[in-house]
């Protein structure tokens, strides 16, 4: 029943399926349906990149998930708490998304030719955070250390 609803809601936003065999690339959705997806882009925190340099992005908790928009920029985590991305080409822009156990951030990531504006560590303070609940953690390390903490006090 469940899937017969998901279907449901689908639907609507898949009516606008367009096709164009001229250059072998396919239009999923018209853009006009899409167009609140930009409004929140707009509005994220800018980090200024190059291929000259790579970026770190430092995080309070491990990291459980990260995405990164575009293909002409690279990315890895090195260690549990630090995620590094680096452009491959000149000008290459994009948003990433960062997913911690209690958060979320996300970040637009745009070339910039001049290295003096480049960022090269972004320690993420907590007022870039959103919250975010992850269902297949129960408790994060942090509070699972101050259950045991009062559990051995008690």
């Amino acid at each position: 029943m469940k899937k017969y609803w998901f279907i449901c809601l689908l639907l609507p936003f898949c009516t606008h399926i367009n096709s164009t065999t001229d250059d072998n690339k396919i239009a999923l959705f018209d853009t006009t349906q899409i167009q609140w997806v930009s409004k929140d882009v707009d509005k994220l925190k800018v980090i200024r990149i190059n291929k000259n340099v790579s970026t770190h992005f430092v995080l309070m908790e491990d990291m459980q998930y990260v995405d990164i928009s575009s293909n002409e920029i690279a990315g890895d985590n090195p260690v549990p708490k630090i995620v590094r991305v680096k452009p491959l080409e000149e000008g290459a822009s994009g948003v990433i998304t960062i997913v911690t156990q209690k958060y979320l951030m996300q970040y637009m990531l745009l070339y910039d030719a001049d290295l003096k504006n480049v960022v090269s560590r972004y320690t993420i303070p907590y007022s870039d955070v959103r919250s975010f609940l992850n269902n297949e953690e129960k408790m994060t390390p942090s509070q699972l250390y101050e259950y045991t903490q009062k559990m051995f006090v008690s």
